[in-house]
């Protein structure tokens, strides 16, 4: 997040943007209050859009805005903040649950929790 010897990374890429009443610290140590949260909500948003470099991913995570509950774009957000390695893992696993019918099981039309097996290799096991 920090800028450092005159480099800016991570959320701090996103703050140059910020009006300046909304930047945050340029080094997590001088964060007060509600900045961290800020700087988290930056840090995601900077990594996820490190995604955006991947057409298959750009599709991903555009039906993931699209679902009426968000619980998976949250975890997205999530991912992208505290493990962002995860994130491409993530984003396939999730359009490949939606688009592949032998994954439901029940066959009502969507792919319910248990019918996503954790333990399978392309788990983000996040």
């Amino acid at each position: 997040m920090a800028d450092y010897n005159g480099q800016k990374n991570g959320a701090s890429k996103l703050n140059t943007y910020l009006p300046a009443e909304h930047k945050i610290p340029g080094s997590v140590n001088k964060l007060e209050g509600n900045e961290h949260h800020k700087a988290a909500y930056l840090f995601a948003i900077y990594n996820i859009s490190t995604l955006m470099k991947h057409p298959d991913l750009v599709k991903a995570l555009t039906l993931l805005t699209q679902k009426r509950y968000k619980n998976d774009l949250a975890e997205l957000i999530a991912i992208m903040h505290n493990k962002p390695a995860n994130g491409k893992v993530f984003l396939r696993e999730r359009y490949r649950l939606q688009h592949h019918k032998e994954y439901d099981r029940n066959k009502n039309g969507k792919i319910d929790m248990f019918e996503a097996d954790p333990t399978d290799k392309c788990s983000s096991e996040y």
